[in-house]
């Protein structure tokens, strides 16, 4: 006769119910603990004592979600949840109102437990988000980037330093602003965990633009203010001459670990300028549709020596030879290269005859046709450390070529050294025509 659940001892089946659903990698919340709670008064009380350790909550409502949804959520999973996110709409509907009391509700039922905060579209007053933010007292990311005029029309300087005291931990944090400046030339400065510096700025009304920073002594206190600052994003961002060295002679010399400079309008110059002057640098993050050659690499290399991880997004025009300036004058842990059109199948043996093939654990190759089936399972095999692992490509069949056995070849390897290994993780996805992804349904991935 089958065990019932509440034959079995709540402690039991609240511990089974912190494993249900941790491999699902497109959903950040655990619908099956919704699921576990309605089987029996014993899943009722094991959910509940379960969500209180559950490191993955999160909980996420929407303009549309009644309000009777987030109360009965909140009464289930409210003192578990260390993540909450509120997409509403900014027309002010009646009931936005008692939708934010039972928000603020859930919020108070964490005990101070909440680690991430959005509220987004929403006519929210700056007074009782601050209040909201108050019961928060360990909040490490906080989203309040786009659709908050109130909060957007406020006194940044008073919000800002009101939102620190109440919530001093923080690491991330998105306030909208109604004028066009960035993160680091408005409230940065009042947060001084952040983990990033962004001089990123972007209208709603244009799109995508280019971006001046202009407020140099507010970016200067923001370097100076913000001690735990690693990652400098300049994405979107006009980098001048006279920008670059300015930040080197803030504080930011000697933390700055990952450059973003996505997007970013910056001349080969400036980023060597900035890759000398930032000591402890490790990553880049390259513009899109970067042109330079195996010299300007080659010079970057000796300008940093201590490059790790390296990042062309799409369409770099990135090729053998300068991957063979890269790999033979850095130890790579991480290469990514995203849509590139001008390499050749021969770069895998470049790669392959590098001080990087000793040193790689981690790459992503995505839309890029010269890492054919076979040449990315040469590659795999011949860089020992290669664990975590993502490509994606398309046009390959599973008969042609071998694919189908490189490919099943590949996922074997990558499996195996993934064993035993809870964070590493790999994707290999190249026939998304060809039946079910089973790879992805078994959590082998890598973002």
């Amino acid at each position: 006769m089958p065990t019932q659940l509440d034959a079995l001892p709540v402690e039991m089946v609240s511990h089974v119910a912190l494993f249900l659903d941790r491999h699902r990698w497109y959903l950040h919340r655990d619908n099956s603990l919704l699921a576990l709670r309605c089987v029996s008064r014993a899943g009722l009380d094991a959910v509940r004592r379960a969500m209180k350790n559950h490191p993955t909550n999160e909980v996420r409502f929407y303009g549309t979600t009644d309000t009777r949804k987030i109360t009965a959520v909140g009464q289930m999973l409210g003192s578990g949840c260390q993540r909450l996110e509120y997409h509403g709409k900014t027309n002010n509907p009646p009931s936005e109102s008692d939708k934010l009391n039972a928000i603020q509700q859930i919020i108070v039922e964490t005990r101070g437990r909440l680690r991430g905060l959005c509220i987004c579209g929403s006519t929210i007053s700056a007074k009782r988000f601050l209040e909201i933010c108050s019961a928060c007292p360990q909040l490490k990311e906080l989203d309040a980037g786009w659709g908050v005029p109130n909060i957007a029309s406020a006194d940044v300087d008073v919000f800002a330093a009101a939102l620190s005291r109440s919530c001093p931990l923080l690491e991330r944090v998105s306030i909208q602003r109604d004028e066009l400046l960035s993160p680091a030339e408005t409230y940065a400065r009042h947060f001084p965990n952040l983990n990033c510096l962004d001089l990123e700025a972007e209208d709603p009304d244009e799109g995508y633009q280019y971006y001046q920073p202009s407020r140099i002594e507010e970016i200067e206190a923001a370097a100076h203010q913000c001690v735990r600052a690693e990652e400098l994003h300049l994405s979107q961002c006009i980098v001048s001459t006279a920008l670059a060295e300015r930040l080197l002679r803030t504080p930011l010399q000697s933390r700055i670990i990952c450059l973003y400079l996505n997007d970013a309008l910056i001349s080969p110059q400036n980023i060597l300028r900035l890759a000398r002057g930032l000591k402890v640098l490790k990553d880049i993050v390259f513009p899109y549709e970067i042109s330079a050659s195996p010299e300007f690499y080659t010079s970057l290399a000796r300008a940093r020596p201590s490059l790790r991880r390296l990042y062309f997004e799409d369409l770099s025009p990135l090729d053998d030879a300068c991957v063979a300036a890269i790999c033979e004058n850095l130890k790579l842990e991480d290469l990514s290269i995203d849509r590139n059109d001008t390499l050749t199948p021969a770069v895998v043996d470049i790669i392959l005859r590098s001080p990087t093939a000793e040193t790689l654990s981690c790459a992503q190759f995505s839309g890029t046709v010269a890492f054919n089936s076979g040449g990315i399972l040469r590659l795999a095999r011949g860089c020992p450390r290669l664990a975590q692992l993502t490509w994606r490509v398309r046009g390959l069949t599973p008969l042609t070529d071998g694919n189908g056995k490189n490919v099943d070849d590949l996922t074997a390897l990558l499996k195996e050294r993934c064993r035993g290994h809870s964070g590493w993780t790999f994707w290999v996805d190249p026939f998304e025509r060809f039946g079910p992804d089973t790879r992805r349904e078994s959590g082998y991935y890598s973002d």
